[in-house]
């Protein structure tokens, strides 16, 4: 099963299991907008995380990130699972700045904007008050 074929999958078990109002957070998403669409459409309180690693997206995954609405988006760093330059053998949290980047990059917004952005968002997502 590729992984389209695995959210679809996830999809369809999530309907009629949960509630439509559910936050869910789709990790290290590689979708495309399709797939994007599909989640939102059936749990619109859907957020997506991607990491540093944009360079290896498919085109429509880099499609799907450059489009997904801003107040959607999550940076991740999956520490210590992905490697990367001047990270060494395993990541860790410091290299979310390296994600922001990549991600604002694929997106043509500042670090700035993506951390500003992510950290509402996160706040949101886990109904945080800080």
């Amino acid at each position: 099963m590729d992984g389209r074929e695995v959210n679809m999958r996830l999809l369809s078990i999530l309907h009629g299991v949960i509630n439509r109002d559910q936050r869910i957070y789709l990790h290290c998403f590689r979708g495309d907008m399709e797939v994007f669409r599909a989640f939102t459409d059936a749990f619109p309180n859907t957020y997506v995380g991607y990491t540093h690693k944009t360079g290896d997206l498919t085109p429509g995954s880099l499609l799907a990130l450059r489009t997904i609405p801003t107040e959607r988006l999550l940076i991740e760093t999956d520490a210590p699972y992905f490697s990367g330059p001047n990270m060494g053998p395993i990541s860790s949290p410091t290299v979310v700045g390296l994600a922001a980047r990549n991600v604002g990059m694929v997106r043509g917004e500042s670090v700035n904007d993506v951390l500003t952005a992510t950290v509402a968002n996160f706040q949101r997502l886990y109904r945080l008050n800080w």
